[in-house]
């Protein structure tokens, strides 16, 4: 059961963040998987070949071609998900974060990457908080709070602004410079909902 770098474009892939995603769902033996803001499936495909062993099932969810700024191609999607023999273990659907949460889904696994702000995560923290599964998002790392270019050109708010009611930590980290010149800021955390990290601080850095 050891884990393998899927060869998938994401921000994720140069410092295999995928691997806290892959042994998340096996600690947890998780069952129901949910990943939202899937791009190219880099982070579907690392739960879904974790969930292969865990008897699991993994739900999709994207805008697709209705996101305005970096659009997955569900196509591609496809056709990642069958070269790494994870098809038959993936649900895909068209959905916005919003819209999931209406649903109310219960999940043992969640992970969000839809351009998260402080925002994002407060929202995931107010309406998960019944919940039990764990969460774990894109961000939360201060270097990307100040660097990130997007973040400031739109003034978004940071993760170290976030209410002080909510704990998340920061479990990784990385740097990335594209073909076009431009630098990336990538980062992974947990967010704790239901005293699920035991009262641990919210940990930037």
């Amino acid at each position: 059961m050891k884990f393998i770098n899927p060869d998938i474009p994401s921000s994720y892939v140069h410092s295999s963040m995928g691997e806290i995603l892959y042994d998340a769902v096996l600690e947890e033996s998780a069952k129901i998987i949910v990943d939202i803001g899937i791009l190219n499936g880099y982070s579907t495909v690392c739960l879904a070949r974790a969930a292969k062993h865990t008897g699991g099932r993994v739900y999709a969810y994207d805008l697709f071609d209705d996101y305005q700024y970096n659009s997955a191609d569900i196509e591609q999607v496809k056709h990642n998900l069958a070269l790494y023999n994870v098809s038959d273990v993936v649900d895909i659907k068209k959905m916005s974060l919003d819209d999931w949460l209406k649903e109310k889904q219960e999940f043992d696994i969640l992970h969000v990457d839809v351009s998260n702000t402080g925002e994002t995560i407060e929202k995931l923290y107010d309406q998960l908080s019944c919940r039990t599964g764990r969460v774990f998002f894109e961000g939360g790392s201060l270097t990307r709070d100040i660097k990130q270019d997007w973040v400031n050109k739109y003034n978004t708010k940071k993760f170290s602004d976030v209410d002080k009611k909510i704990s998340f930590r920061l479990l990784k980290e990385d740097v990335i410079k594209s073909d076009s010149g431009r630098i990336f800021y990538p980062s992974i955390s947990e967010l704790y909902i239901n005293n699920n990290g035991e009262e641990d601080e919210k940990s930037i850095s």
